[in-house]
């Protein structure tokens, strides 16, 4: 399991860092880390690997900084993955090595006051801790393909903490364009607290945290959820958080992230901070089948009809169809919702229903049209 460079610059060891050139290439791929005491340019194919994070104090050239030029180009075709010098004997880097890195998105950093070793400890714990993680991640795949038996998901369960109590309940929560490798640290470091009984696990990009308990009152749940997650800085406004029910059995994982995923989901199709499984009505019925061919049909052949005819006429009947359901067929609260009278509402229901009845058999227009729209805005969420 790799890291990123940009995810070394928010270790501890790495915050008096100065990014002198090659900022784009902050997303390079790091994979082990080496240090450059006495080679020379011609030894350097061979020394490094691609993937490697490089660290030198130069002292070598320290008389003819000149050929650092020759250096840093090695380097960049052995394709180590960044350059961080320690500010004895270069305090600086030549405009030329510069733009020599800027091209090839090469970083280099200069840093102060910190060993080696501290560096090279941190940079190794940062990719075990991806590589367990990585681990504990496919261990929450293997749960969720669903052909496990209870005894096999428990043991799951405490290989990936083996603390976790009976008494449990997950937790997903997602950006729209994913959690960020800065904020993903900082979340975790939040979560500490909390680690003995709970794990937090980047997952799908988000975060899938499962918080168990020796002893709740089912009555306080919501508020605990609510205030563990701001602890953490989870906050819902910046963000889309599905919670799942509180399940009494370790061996019934699959069902508390499931249901976590399918909230979260929830919560990014109807523009929510966040969403509780429980909750969420009809969601729980639709949302497990959206996978399923039929409900995909069924959907498509209601929907289109409406897409169609508003491509044809400039109109805009889906929106309408949309706000209609998300005001539980309240033609007033439609029309304030639209900014639009609500005889012009009812007359674009009325058409909804005529273009329905002429391409579907239509039974009750308000049920099927409810789960047509409902299904359509799970289906074109972005989880």
């Amino acid at each position: 399991m790799t890291i990123m460079v940009k995810d070394i610059l928010e270790l501890e060891v790495f915050k008096s860092h100065n990014l002198l050139a090659g900022r784009e290439g902050v997303t390079n791929l790091v994979d082990k880390v080496g240090i450059m005491d006495h080679e020379t340019e011609d030894m350097i194919i061979g020394s490094y690997d691609q993937g490697e994070f490089v660290i030198s104090t130069f002292f070598f050239i320290k008389d003819d900084l000149s050929k650092l030029y020759g250096y840093v180009e090695k380097l960049i075709e052995a394709k180590v993955s960044g350059l961080a010098i320690k500010d004895i004997y270069l305090t600086g880097i030549p405009a030329e090595v510069i733009d020599l890195a800027d091209k090839n998105a090469f970083p280099i950093f200069i840093f102060n006051e910190v060993f080696y070793e501290s560096i090279i400890t941190s940079i190794v714990d940062m990719i075990k801790d991806k590589e367990n993680l990585q681990n504990i991640s496919l261990k929450v795949d293997h749960i969720l393909s669903g052909n496990l038996n209870a005894t096999a998901v428990k043991k799951l369960a405490y290989e990936i903490n083996r603390y976790f109590q009976d008494l449990h309940l997950a937790v997903f929560c997602q950006m729209t364009n994913g959690i960020e490798s800065k904020s993903e640290i900082q979340y975790r470091r939040r979560f500490k607290p909390y680690q003995k009984l709970n794990s937090l696990i980047p997952y799908n990009n988000g975060l899938l945290i499962i918080f168990s308990f020796n002893q709740l009152n089912k009555d306080n749940v919501e508020s605990i959820v609510l205030r563990r997650l701001n602890d953490i800085g989870l906050h819902g406004r910046d963000l889309h958080i599905g919670v799942s029910s509180l399940y009494q059995k370790l061996d019934q994982l699959y069902f508390s992230i499931s249901e976590s995923l399918y909230a979260c989901k929830l919560a990014l199709a109807g523009h929510e901070g966040i969403s509780f499984f429980n909750q969420s009505g009809t969601g729980r019925i639709l949302i497990p089948v959206l996978d399923n061919l039929w409900v995909k049909k069924y959907c498509q052949e209601m929907i289109t009809p409406l897409l169609e005819y508003d491509q044809k006429h400039d109109t805009s009947l889906l929106q309408t169809a949309i706000n209609y359901v998300d005001n539980n067929g309240d033609i007033k609260a439609t029309s304030q919702n639209m900014f639009q009278h609500s005889n012009t509402i009812r007359y674009r229901v009325n058409k909804i229903n005529m273009i329905l009845s002429q391409h579907n058999n239509i039974q009750d227009f308000y049920e099927e049209l409810s789960i047509a729209i409902k299904l359509y805005k799970l289906l074109h969420s972005e989880l």
